[in-house]
This record gives structure tokens, C-alpha cells and sequence, in this order.
């Protein structure tokens, strides 16, 4: 959940780096600290791979991920079919 964030955050401040007077929080060393973050955030999950001990933990992680996206892409394919009615929504007189 952090990385989306962190990565949210980098573009967002890209973003607005053209109007540096809309901005109410300075971020400290942007975005060099942003980016290291997110590299941080990556590679502790690869660098558990790596241990014999904790290495399930990545593959679930990993399986987690993977349902996810199952999950959006499902939503996002049942969204592009609103056009047609859902027999929920027809009403049966």
C-alpha cells in the first residue's frame, strides 16, 4: 500500500512544480528521498525471497498482488459494460 502512495506522491509533486506557490509543504530532498523510499519499499519484499526462512511471505505477497489486479481488471471490464441494462435494474411490472 505504501508504494502507491509513494509513487502518488512523486507525481503528484511533478505535477505542481510548476506552480511552486500552490505548494504549502516544502518535501525534503524531492525528489531523491521519494525515490529511494519507493526503492526501499521494493526491495525489502526481494530481498525476503532471498531468505529461506521468510520466503513464503513474498509468494503470498505475490499472490495477493496478482488477485488484485484479477479484481480491478474484473471491475474495470464490468464498468465498460454499462451501456447494456443490468436486469437489476429493469423493472418487472
Amino acid at each position: 500500500m505504501y508504494l502507491p502512495i509513494t509513487l502518488s506522491q512523486l507525481r503528484q509533486r511533478r505535477l505542481e512544480a510548476g506552480a511552486p506557490e500552490r505548494l504549502k509543504v516544502r518535501m525534503w530532498l524531492f525528489p531523491r528521498l521519494g525515490c529511494a523510499t519507493a526503492l526501499a519499499i521494493v526491495a525489502i519484499p526481494v530481498s525476503m525471497y532471498f531468505v529461506a526462512d521468510s520466503r513464503s511471505k513474498p509468494s503470498s505477497l505475490l499472490a495477493r498482488g496478482v488477485a488484485l489486479l484479477a479484481y480491478a481488471a474484473g471491475r474495470a471490464l464490468r464498468s465498460g459494460r454499462r451501456d447494456t441494462p443490468d436486469t437489476a435494474d429493469v423493472a418487472v411490472e
